[in-house]
C-alpha cells in the first residue's frame, strides 16, 4: 500500500509548480495573439509606413516570451506524467519480484499471485486516473481562478444624488492618491471656478491621475474630497455625472478597427455632423481645404494620421454640451495653426464652463486673461 503515499506525495509537492507554470503559460498565450490579432487590425498602417522591421522584431520578442512559457509548462507536464509511470513502474516490479520470492518459498500460489496481481493493477488504474485528474484539475483552477478574479472584480461605489444644477464650482480637498506605493498626490488642495486651468507638471507628477480622480475613476483608491458644486463626490450618481456633466478627451485612445463615420455616430446624429459644426463655430478646424471631416467617414481609424485622429476624436468632446471639460494634452499631434485655433475656441468656451486642459504648451494660452495654471510636483 507504500504506492497510495507515493502519488499522494508526489501531486502534493507537485501542485504548486502545475498551477504556477499553467499560470505564467496562459498569460504569455493570451499577450502573444493579442500582439498578432492587433498586427492583423493595423495591417494597413503598418503596410502605408513600410513598419515591418519594428513589427517584426516585436512578434518575435512577443513569440520567445511565449514559447519560453511553453517549453516550461511542456517539460513540467511531461515529467508529472512520467513520474506516474515510473511510480507505476517500480511498484509493479516490486509487487512481482516479492511474489515471485513468495510463489518459489511456497507461501504463496500461482492462482493467489494472479488475483493479487489483478487486484493490485486494478488499484493502480484507479490511482492513476486520480493522479491525472490532479494535473486537469490545476489547469482547470487556474481558468475558473481568473474567472473569478475578473468576476469579483470591486464595482463602483457612489451615490444617488443627480446633480441638475450647473456645476460651477469644483473644490479639492487633501486629496491623496498612491500607486504601487509611489505617493502620487499628497495633501493637494485646490479649487476650480468657470474658465481654463491649465495643469502642468513632469511626467509622473499626477496630471492624468488627477483628471481620472475628477471623473470618479480610482475612487476608491483616494483619500481626501473632491466635491462639485458642495456636493461630495462620493454622494454623487457618478454615471449621470459622467453622461450629462462632464465630457472628456484622453491621450492615445485606441479605436477599434471603425470608421470615422461609426465612431461619431456613437456620439451623435451624423446626419446633422455639418450643422453641428457650424453651430459650435467650428468650421476653422472641421471644415477647412486642408481637412474636411466629410470627406473622412468611411475612412478607418487605423489609417488615419495622428493629427487627423486627434481631430477626429476632439470633436465629440468639443459637441457635447456639459459644465465640464476635461482634456488630456489635446494639441500634441495638431498643426501649429489648428493649435491656436483650438486655444481659442477652448477660451471661448471656458467663459460658460470649468475646462481642465493637461498640456506643455502653455504658450498656447498665453494671450488671454484669466487663465489658471496649476503646476503638479
Amino acid at each position: 500500500m507504500f504506492i497510495v503515499p507515493a502519488y499522494i506525495l508526489s501531486y502534493y509537492y507537485l501542485k504548486k509548480p502545475l498551477y504556477e507554470q499553467s499560470t505564467r503559460y496562459k498569460e504569455e498565450q493570451s499577450a502573444y495573439y493579442k500582439h498578432i490579432n492587433e498586427q492583423f487590425e493595423f495591417i494597413k498602417k503598418i503596410k502605408l509606413w513600410a513598419d515591418y522591421k519594428n513589427k517584426e522584431n516585436k512578434r518575435r520578442r512577443e513569440f520567445g516570451k511565449y514559447l519560453e512559457e511553453f517549453m516550461k509548462y511542456t517539460k513540467l507536464s511531461y515529467f508529472y506524467n512520467s513520474l506516474e509511470s515510473i511510480i507505476t513502474l517500480v511498484f509493479k516490479s516490486t509487487a512481482l519480484i516479492v511474489g515471485g520470492i513468495e510463489m518459489i518459498s511456497g507461501n504463496l500460489t500461482l492462482g493467489e499471485f494472479l488475483i493479487i496481481s489483478s487486484y493490485f493493477g486494478m488499484l493502480i488504474q484507479s490511482i492513476k486516473f486520480f493522479f491525472s485528474f490532479g494535473q486537469v484539475y490545476q489547469d482547470a483552477k487556474n481558468s475558473f481562478d481568473w474567472i473569478t478574479k475578473i468576476k469579483n472584480l470591486e464595482k463602483e461605489q457612489y451615490g444617488t444624488k443627480i446633480v441638475n444644477q450647473k456645476i460651477n464650482r469644483v473644490k479639492i480637498s487633501r486629496l491623496e492618491f498612491s500607486y504601487d506605493n509611489k505617493k502620487i498626490l499628497t495633501n493637494y488642495n485646490e479649487e476650480f471656478m468657470e474658465g481654463i486651468n491649465l495643469i502642468m507638471g513632469a511626467n509622473g507628477s499626477g496630471k492624468s491621475t488627477l483628471l481620472y480622480l475628477l471623473c470618479g475613476l480610482l475612487h476608491t483608491k483616494k483619500k481626501g474630497n473632491i466635491e462639485f458644486n458642495n456636493i461630495p463626490i462620493s454622494e454623487v450618481e457618478i454615471e449621470s455625472l459622467r453622461k450629462n456633466k462632464i465630457s472628456i478627451y484622453i491621450q492615445n485612445q485606441n479605436e477599434m478597427d471603425i470608421t470615422v463615420k461609426e465612431m461619431l455616430a456613437e456620439r451623435f446624429d451624423i446626419g446633422a455632423l455639418e450643422i453641428l459644426i457650424k453651430q459650435y463655430h467650428l468650421e476653422n478646424i472641421y471644415l477647412t481645404n486642408q481637412f474636411n471631416i466629410l470627406h473622412y467617414l468611411d475612412r478607418a481609424f487605423h489609417e488615419l494620421s495622428g493629427g487627423e485622429m486627434q481631430r477626429i476624436q476632439l470633436l465629440p468632446v468639443l459637441l457635447k454640451n456639459t459644465d465640464i471639460m476635461i482634456l488630456d494634452e489635446p494639441t500634441s499631434d495638431l498643426d501649429m495653426k489648428t493649435k491656436e485655433i483650438l486655444s481659442e475656441i477652448l477660451w471661448e468656451l471656458g467663459r460658460e464652463r470649468i475646462i481642465f486642459i493637461v498640456t506643455h504648451e502653455r504658450n498656447l494660452f498665453e494671450r488671454f486673461s484669466d487663465i489658471k495654471t496649476i503646476y503638479l510636483k
